[in-house]
């Protein structure tokens, strides 16, 4: 790949770059993202050694950068223009250090733990997003009330509720993919549920499981309901009555269509009859 790299300086209108090497190999670094031409807004680097931008005068145009199986990243660069940073299974990332400023990034998204994030050089941040084991507790994200949206895609709810108390004064919108369950609600899905009955700002949720709506409806300012990987047809006779609760709902979607159209007029009729007057009903 490296030999092929100075002949990428010469595609001055270049706006994408994938990048994918199928095993580890040297690091990319600062002299090598130098020499990629000024108008690269969109870099995705899959499988690296290591990634190092680190120094002034980088990628100016970067408005996404998609980091996956790489075994370091290291960002202390002012990076002027970035507006998405997504991670997926990187070894400790290290966000930090006195030439790091990301002044345009909203989202940043995360799997796995270890990284070392310096979230005050990031004065744009709206949404967080977790990806992977379990979310992670980032230093600092108590003081960030800019940061209005979280999305958890976690396979345990461990370290959850106490991300969402960092966040709880400022919370607008909210959106869980967490393990189904049926049985009961646990520990810590009570302690979930007491976090949402305390978030006086979030007007927006989206669930991928129908195991949170009976408890919905004490959250106060709750507007918008989005069921992610959810039919309507799946809905049961206990759910409908928990929607019957969400008096203050506006708007409520469903990700996954109803196949039938005679079933999907009656999913419509019932929904309508149970929400409250005006609701936006969105069946796909």
């Amino acid at each position: 790949m490296w030999q092929l790299w100075p002949a990428l300086g010469l595609l001055s209108q270049l706006r994408r770059l994938q990048l994918y090497q199928k095993k580890y190999g040297d690091p990319l670094d600062a002299l090598r993202l130098a020499s990629l031409p000024p108008s690269l807004a969109r870099l995705e680097v899959t499988v690296l050694d290591e990634l190092h931008i680190v120094g002034t005068g980088l990628l100016p145009s970067l408005t996404s950068l998609v980091v996956s199986s790489t075994a370091g990243l290291v960002i202390d660069a002012p990076l002027v223009s970035l507006r998405e940073l997504r991670l997926f299974f990187v070894r400790g990332a290290q966000l930090r250090g006195s030439q790091l400023q990301l002044p345009q990034l909203t989202l940043l998204h995360l799997s796995d733990a270890g990284h070392q994030i310096d979230l005050q050089r990031m004065p744009s941040l709206r949404c967080i997003s977790f990806w992977g084991s379990s979310p992670t507790v980032l230093p600092g994200l108590a003081a960030l009330s800019h940061v209005t949206s979280l999305v958890f895609q976690v396979l345990s709810d461990d370290h959850l509720v106490e991300v969402l108390e960092c966040t709880l004064a400022h919370l607008c919108h909210l959106g869980l993919h967490i393990p189904h369950r049926r049985e009961g609600i646990p520990c810590e899905q009570r302690s979930l549920v007491s976090v949402l009955q305390r978030s006086t700002q979030l007007t927006s949720l989206t669930i991928h499981d129908t195991g949170l709506l009976p408890h919905l409806t004490a959250v106060p300012r709750l507007r918008s309901l989005v069921c992610e990987e959810l039919s309507a047809a799946e809905l049961d006779i206990e759910d409908l009555n928990s929607l019957a609760g969400l008096k203050h709902l506006t708007e409520l979607v469903f990700s996954e269509a109803v196949p039938d159209r005679d079933e999907r007029a009656k999913c419509l009729q019932l929904l309508t009859r149970v929400l409250p007057d005006g609701c936006k009903i969105t069946l796909p």
